[in-house]
Order: C-alpha cells, then structure tokens, then sequence
C-alpha cells in the first residue's frame, strides 16, 4: 500500500506516538528570508533503523541539506534491522527555513524549522523542530499535550 505523502512528511518528522495534526503549520510566524541562522545543518544527515509507531514499520531517512534546498530520501521495512531490500522508497524536494530558537518539552532549546515540499498534487508546509548537537540531529514535532516540540531521540541522524 502507498503511504500518503503526509503521512511520509510526518515520519521523516519523526513524530512517533504524537499524531500528525493538521493546522499548526499556521502558527509559527517564520521568516522567509534565506538570511537564517546557520545552526549547522549544511551536508547530508543518515538516520538509524528508526520505528514509525502509527504505521507499525521501520525507516531509514537520508537528509541533504544544501543552502536552502532539502532532500530526504526515505526507505522502509518491515523488519527491526532494516535488512534486504526496502519494501518502499520515496523521495521529497523542497525548500527549508529555520526560525527562532525554542524551549522544547524536554527542556532543550531547540529551533523552529519550517520545511515547503514540492509535490505533484500540491505543496506541502510542515513546522518543527531541529536540535543540532555537533555531529549529531533529531526532529520533533508540536507536542498536543504540552504545546511545545517534543524532539524524538529515537530516530539519530548522523552526520555524514
């Protein structure tokens, strides 16, 4: 079965056990200026066998960064080490902002990230979060409980 591609959009978010609501892309206020702070997400970014809870399979996610373009390259599996071949692939383009820095539920500061993925069936806007730690990120995404990013650490992208 094919994945809808908000639903791909929400697991490269790494949401995890937070469902991917809609209508919170509207209220971060973010700059669309290509001036952003550079928190040093430039470069390709490879993920672990990650485990996407609300669809009951595992991913590996291949985040390139480049000025204020965006690359994933996304395979899954049915299995817990991502082994043999990816039962699907996808691929998503787009652009990137980031925002202003965040207090997320965890109590780390993180930044706001907005993602505009260009799709054949319309454009997709997404609003995050991103923590950079040297060589190290994670993604997160609103927490309905608390109003604030949870940052998943179970999925590890690892600069490459």
């Amino acid at each position: 079965h094919m994945k809808a591609k908000l639903g791909l959009v929400c697991l490269f978010l790494s949401i995890g056990t937070v469902g991917c609501g809609g209508g919170g892309s509207g209220d971060l206020d973010l700059p669309s200026i290509n001036n952003q702070e550079d928190i040093g997400l430039e470069g390709r970014w490879l993920s672990n066998c990650a485990y996407f809870k609300d669809d009951n399979t595992y991913y590996i996610d291949l985040v390139e960064f480049d000025g204020d373009q965006v690359t994933v390259e996304s395979d899954y599996w049915d299995n817990q080490y991502c082994a043999g071949s990816p039962e699907e692939s996808y691929l998503l383009e787009g652009t990137f902002s980031v925002g202003s820095e965040i207090r997320t539920s965890s109590g780390v500061d993180a930044h706001e990230i907005t993602f505009n993925f260009t799709d054949p069936d319309g454009a997709i806007a997404i609003s995050g979060a991103v923590l950079v730690e040297n060589t190290v990120l994670y993604f997160g995404m609103e927490d309905t409980a608390s109003g604030l990013p949870r940052i998943n650490y179970n999925a590890v992208y690892t600069k490459q």
